[in-house]
């Protein structure tokens, strides 16, 4: 099994402080596929556990978008499901 890790930093008095962290599952019951900035919020994509097509992939992805409110991150608006475009039959 492979875990995705995700973790989120900043800087206060010179050091770095832990903002935010996430675990993602195995690439094929709920892995992390991608973390991106998207207009000031964080996006992050994983793998629907529930169109899972064997251990190796899914069929959707779930996006979330977060956005940091100045002292954690809080997701906006709901989980947004879509087909994987690297999903190959």
């Amino acid at each position: 099994m492979q875990v995705g890790m995700v973790y989120v930093w900043s800087m206060k008095d010179s050091k770095p402080v832990a903002l935010w962290d996430f675990a993602g599952g195995d690439r094929g019951y709920g892995g992390l596929r991608r973390v991106y900035e998207t207009g000031g919020d964080l996006a992050l994509e994983v793998y629907d556990p529930d169109a899972a097509a064997g251990n190796c992939c899914s069929r959707r992805i779930i996006r979330k978008r977060f956005r940091w409110n100045g002292s954690k991150f809080v997701q906006q608006g709901k989980n947004e499901t879509m087909p994987n475009p690297d999903y190959k039959d």
